[in-house]
């Protein structure tokens, strides 16, 4: 067996266990049951996805505590929690994780991350999608941060924030003088999000004074992410489609066998195949970005328009499948009971998180663009 054999079969049986976890635990009984927390997720589920599955320290090295996975993994992880939206501070954290791995440097990353990869501590990350926030150094020496942030996911719940201000990656306590916390009502139930005002906060700076190419990737990064998750609504919503046209009758007939249903069907698994290419692909580009000499730095390179069709097609599709879901459950589809309203929140949440398709097209013929 060789050794991307190996890779894959060990992802192969993650994916299953994870499987089983979110069957256990995000059942729409479950899910629902935290609509209405202000925490939005149940620590006990947390602890267990934490000790049982070791997700907040997926990607940490296995210096830290972590589990020394890369991007292949943390895909395969968000898939299958976006598709029962089991409500967790995961993604949150992982962005979080992913800045300081980026951006790190010296006793400050390697305490956040060994916190973050044993569980005891939820990360946000502020400032890599929206906003805008300076730092200055103070009489003191110290630095300190101003500017706001207009939405930040779990940026209410965490434990440690992390801030993007210009080059620099900081990190605040969410209790510090200075910093306004403000949780926001938001169309997608089942996450937080709050807004973030910086009144000369006191900060640490995390990342590496040298460093300044960090951020992009962090960008990219985070809206792969967000791609994968959307990969697990889409296949979650052409499940629950497919299901219910194999029951549902009509005029004596299953509506799966009239030709409409059947058309609507096959174009939400062609956005299914199309969104796993596209997402499996960045991630296996982030992964070889990893690697030192030329195939490194050539993915490197790569990598930003890698996670841009990812998140473009993404984006797209998952609106397209979670609007397909309703039609296909006609009247139905429309009532608080059914679960298609939260697929439906959480397509449309996606699709703006960490940039639109069109933001992200932009952004891909913008590369294309040679200087005269």
């Amino acid at each position: 067996m060789d050794a991307g054999t190996a890779r894959t079969d060990a992802q192969a049986a993650f994916r299953q266990e994870l499987r089983s976890f979110t069957k256990a635990h995000g059942t729409s009984q479950a899910v629902r049951a935290l609509l209405d927390d202000p925490a939005g997720y149940d620590p006990a589920v947390w602890e267990l996805m934490a000790k049982q599955l070791g997700l907040p320290g997926l990607i940490v090295s296995e210096e830290h505590g972590g589990s020394g996975a890369g991007a292949g993994e943390a895909v395969i992880a968000l898939e299958e929690l976006g598709a029962t939206l089991l409500p967790s501070p995961f993604l949150a954290t992982l962005l979080g994780t992913i800045a300081v791995i980026a951006a790190g440097d010296g006793g400050a990353a390697a305490r956040i991350l060994t916190a973050a990869a044993a569980g005891q501590q939820r990360l946000a990350l502020a400032g890599a999608d929206s906003g805008e926030v300076t730092a200055a150094v103070d009489a003191d020496g110290g630095w300190r941060l101003t500017g706001e942030v207009p939405y930040v996911l779990d940026g209410a719940g965490a434990s440690l924030i992390l801030v993007i201000a210009g080059t620099a990656l900081f990190a605040v306590a969410p209790g510090a003088a200075g910093l306004t916390v403000t949780a926001l009502e938001t169309l997608d139930l089942t996450r937080r999000e709050a807004r973030l005002s910086f009144d000369g906060v006191p900060a640490e700076l995390v990342s590496d004074p040298g460093q300044d190419a960090w951020a992009g990737r962090v960008r990219s990064l985070a809206a792969l992410d967000v791609a994968a998750g959307s990969l697990g609504v889409i296949r979650r919503c052409l499940e629950m489609a497919t299901g219910y046209a194999k029951e549902r009758t009509a005029f004596g007939r299953t509506i799966g066998s009239f030709q409409a249903v059947k058309h609507m069907c096959a174009d939400m698994l062609v956005d299914l195949e199309c969104t796993r290419a596209a997402v499996e692909h960045a991630a296996k580009v982030a992964d070889r970005a990893d690697e030192s000499g030329p195939p490194g730095e050539a993915a490197a390179a790569a990598l930003p328009a890698a996670c841009s069709v990812a998140k473009a097609y993404a984006s797209d599709a998952v609106v397209r499948a979670a609007t397909t879901l309703i039609q296909v459950h006609g009247g139905l589809g429309f009532t608080w009971e059914h679960d298609a309203h939260l697929f439906y929140r959480r397509a449309f949440s996606d699709e703006q998180l960490f940039g639109d398709a069109a933001a992200h097209r932009a952004q891909l013929a913008a590369a294309l663009v040679v200087p005269a």
